[in-house]
């Protein structure tokens, strides 16, 4: 049995696809694996690319984009190795990390996933990695940047656990979708990895509570480490990208706490977006030029999310 398979979902990110499938060849040692690239109908030359330097690729190709969950999925149904490591094509492997999590997962039969530490290009640690569930509480914080103002607090960074410097492994809650491996068994226990009413965001931690409720463990390994350049195909669409992420909260609040937390959250992201919106032309009038773009660009993005929240026409 192959031992590992690889999958990238890809979306008009080519350069960055190139080096992420380039840093696999080069770290991935001692194991046997493949590649399984998903693009979802990208119109930047990545399919010709793969063709052209990675022939050894297995390439499934989308006549539309069919989002994350729905596309991993369809890999995992083609895949054949004992483990999956799902990875975003806007990352960069570091040496052994790979084998670090496939030694992990090997040694330790309860886990069902682990996951790396994920810096950024500069070195920074995205807390994402290695979180807690989102609840209508944790959220507020977002909303409020009380996550961002109190991160050394227990109750106000709760979320991403930036109280904790993600320097030791330990068991979590939940790990994200930008890179983790899996065991394939645990497939036989929760059924499609990722629920396909996501479409991107959200999956991840969904499949996350779904794994720990049937009884297996998610680890943090800080030990193996992937650089993560964050969002370049999200940012493409940066409006579409925010009321997907909301509509991803609002599927898990659902389906894990009822409706009145999508309530709650929808009234808070009501409110929040309303004060946003009388306060950021005041302050516009009266910033510096140097920051008038950064809040010309929240109250764009506040707009985006406050129409979605009224269900208002464009």
């Amino acid at each position: 049995m192959l031992t590992l398979s690889i999958i990238i979902v890809n979306w008009n990110v080519k350069n960055y696809l190139e080096n992420c499938i380039a840093s696999l060849y080069n770290t991935v040692k001692n194991i046997s694996f493949e590649i399984i690239v998903v693009d979802n109908n990208s119109i930047d030359a990545s399919v010709e690319m793969i063709k052209n330097k990675f022939s050894q690729v297995i390439l499934i190709e989308n006549k539309e984009n069919i989002g994350f969950a729905k596309a991993n999925n369809q890999a995992i149904k083609e895949s054949k190795g004992e483990f999956i490591l799902l990875l975003n094509p806007d990352t960069i492997v570091l040496k052994d990390s790979i084998l670090k999590m496939y030694n992990f997962l090997k040694e330790h039969k309860e886990a069902g996933m682990v996951g790396p530490k994920i810096v950024d290009q500069e070195g920074r640690i995205r807390y994402e990695c290695a979180r807690n569930y989102n609840t209508p509480f944790t959220q507020f914080c977002v909303l409020t940047s009380l996550y961002k103002r109190f991160p050394q607090s227990r109750i106000f960074g709760h979320y991403l656990m930036s109280y904790w410097d993600h320097n030791d492994m330990r068991e979590v809650n939940a790990i994200t979708g930008a890179c983790m491996m899996i065991r394939a068994g645990i497939l036989d226990d929760i059924g499609l990895l990722f629920d396909e009413a996501f479409f991107m965001y959200g999956e991840d931690v969904d499949t996350c509570y779904r794994t720990k409720k049937k009884g297996w463990k998610i680890y943090f390994l800080p030990t193996a480490q992937i650089i993560h350049f964050w969002n370049k195909s999200a940012e493409q669409i940066p409006f579409k990208t925010l009321i997907e992420m909301h509509k991803a909260i609002e599927i898990f609040f659902k389906k894990q706490y009822g409706m009145k937390a999508v309530i709650r959250h929808r009234i808070m992201l009501i409110l929040v977006n309303v004060c946003i919106q009388l306060i950021a032309p005041f302050v516009y009038v009266f910033c510096s030029r140097t920051i008038k773009s950064k809040v010309k660009n929240i109250f764009m993005r506040s707009n985006a999310v406050l129409r979605w929240a009224l269900n208002l026409p464009k």
